[in-house]
């Protein structure tokens, strides 16, 4: 799907029970091995940027977003919505 393109990802982990013993950095890696696996990105290198969160819920389930990276120009500055090019 995202091939070998720089991704963005936005996680929330829901569990119904009141203590999460799950570390979310092992959770993470459970998310992004499936990514890989299941051929949405090449590798998981590629994650450039991540949001994430565990929370208590009504089920079990993970709500997941992934997104093309754009790379913005760092010379080009936005000020009061009006982009500045000369600083």
């Amino acid at each position: 799907m995202f091939g070998n393109e720089l991704v963005e990802i936005e996680v929330k982990f829901w569990f119904e029970q009141r203590t999460i013993p799950n570390d979310i950095d092992n959770l993470l890696k459970f998310v992004m091995d499936s990514l890989q696996k299941a051929r949405i990105i090449d590798n998981d290198s590629q994650v450039v940027k991540v949001s994430m969160m565990k929370a208590t819920g009504k089920a079990n389930k993970i709500d997941l977003k992934v997104f093309r990276h754009f790379m913005v120009d760092p010379s080009e500055y936005v000020c009061n919505g009006v982009v500045d090019y000369e600083n």
